[in-house]
C-alpha cells in the first residue's frame, strides 16, 4: 500500500475544503478541551477521582463516584464529538455537502451503539491499566518486561480496532460486537503498515507545534482523510472479501 498515494488522494479529497475542515477541526478541538478537564487520570477536575475526587461548589460537593461518572459522561462524549468529526471526513470523501453542526449528529442518532462503543474501547484500557498496576505491585522484577509485552500487544489490538467508527458509519444497522470483529479482521496483515502510516505524520506534527498549534488546524483532517483512504483501500482489496464477517 502506497503512502504517498494515500497521502495525495487525501489532499485531493479536501481540495476547496481546507477551511471548512480547519474551521470544523478548532469546533472539535475547543470541544474536547473543555472536556479533557473532567478525564482521568490527567483530567484537571478527575486526576484524584478514585481516591479523592472533590468538586466544591457554593451549596455542594461532588463525591469521588460523581468524580468517575464525569470522567466516563466526558469520555462518551468526546467519542460522539470525534466520530461526527470523522463523518464530516467521509462525507467529504464521498462528495456530500457537510457543517460543523454535524459534529454534533452523533448526540441524537445511533446514540446507544456509540456508547457501546466507547464502553467496549473504555473496557480495554481499564483491563490494560489494571495488568500494569498488577505487574507493577505484586512483581516488580519482572515488571518491566512483562509491560513491554503487554502494552506491545494492547497497541496492537487497539490499531486492529481502528475501523470501528468507519464501519459503524458506512453500515449503521452493523450491531457493535460485529464492527469490532470486522475491523479486527480488515486489520490482519495491514497493522504495521497503519501504524507506520500514522508515524509519518510526525513530522508535519512538529511543524504544526511550531506554529503555535494553528497548523493542527489543517493537519488534523489531512490525517483523518488519509485514514479514511487506508480503510477504503482494505475494504476495497480483492482479499479483503475473502474474510468478511
Amino acid at each position: 500500500m502506497n503512502r504517498a498515494l494515500l497521502k495525495e488522494d487525501a489532499k485531493r479529497s479536501l481540495s476547496g475544503k481546507w477551511g471548512h475542515c480547519a474551521l470544523c477541526t478548532f469546533v472539535l478541538l475547543l470541544l474536547l478541551s473543555v472536556l479533557s478537564a473532567f478525564q482521568g487520570p490527567s483530567g484537571e477536575l478527575s486526576r484524584h477521582a478514585v481516591t479523592e475526587f472533590r468538586i466544591t461548589w457554593p451549596l455542594f460537593t461532588v463525591a469521588p463516584v460523581w468524580g468517575l461518572i464525569l470522567s466516563l459522561i466526558a469520555s462518551i462524549a468526546t467519542s460522539f464529538l470525534q466520530f461526527g468529526y470523522l463523518d464530516i471526513l467521509m462525507n467529504i470523501k464521498a462528495g456530500h455537502p457537510t457543517s460543523c453542526a454535524m459534529l454534533f449528529h452523533p448526540f441524537t442518532e445511533r446514540t446507544e451503539e456509540l456508547v457501546k462503543m466507547t464502553l467496549l474501547y473504555t473496557a480495554i484500557d481499564l483491563v490494560y491499566l489494571l495488568l500494569v498496576w498488577f505487574f507493577v505491585s505484586l512483581m516488580p522484577l519482572l515488571a518491566i518486561p512483562l509491560i513491554l509485552v503487554l502494552s506491545f500487544g494492547y497497541t496492537v489490538l487497539r490499531l486492529r480496532l481502528s475501523f470501528v467508527p468507519m464501519i459503524l458509519l458506512e453500515s449503521p444497522d452493523t450491531p457493535i460486537w460485529t464492527a469490532f470483529i470486522r475491523s479486527e479482521t480488515m486489520m490482519r496483515g495491514y497493522t504495521f503498515q497503519f501504524f507506520v502510516l500514522c508515524l509519518s505524520f510526525l513530522g508535519w506534527a512538529f511543524l504544526a507545534a511550531l506554529t503555535l498549534g494553528i497548523g493542527v488546524l489543517w493537519l488534523y483532517p489531512y490525517i483523518g482523510m488519509t485514514v479514511v483512504n487506508f480503510y477504503f483501500e482494505i475494504k476495497n482489496h480483492p482479499s479483503y472479501a475473502c474474510n468478511q464477517v
